[in-house]
């Protein structure tokens, strides 16, 4: 059991490892979205914002909103072991991105 727990966080940091090494606090630590998801934000080495949740929000549409980044025109985010391609982060006028949940 302690081997599967252990070999099961290897897998995790294999895929999300860059918003966790040589990473530091970004300008906001975290956030809550929907009831009760924590989204926690680091900087890259790279200067990427990482937003890091461990479940996705139960949202009606599916849609995953971050108030705290503020989107550009040129803003791309990823899904970290999921998609090898960006998909549009969108810019509103509170500032939030929004990731369709469905990815």
């Amino acid at each position: 059991m302690f081997q599967d727990r252990l070999s099961g966080i290897g897998q995790w940091l294999s895929t999300n490892g860059a918003a966790i090494y040589k990473s530091s606090p970004w300008r906001a630590q975290n956030e809550t979205v929907g009831e009760a998801t924590q989204v926690w934000y680091t900087l890259g080495s790279d200067q990427s914002v990482y937003a890091t949740l461990l479940s996705w929000p139960v949202t009606e549409d599916g849609v995953l909103t971050l108030t705290i980044p503020t989107a550009t025109a040129t803003s791309e985010a990823y899904l970290l072991g999921k998609s090898l391609f960006p998909f549009p982060a969108r810019c509103y006028p509170l500032g939030s991105l929004l990731y369709p949940g469905s990815v």
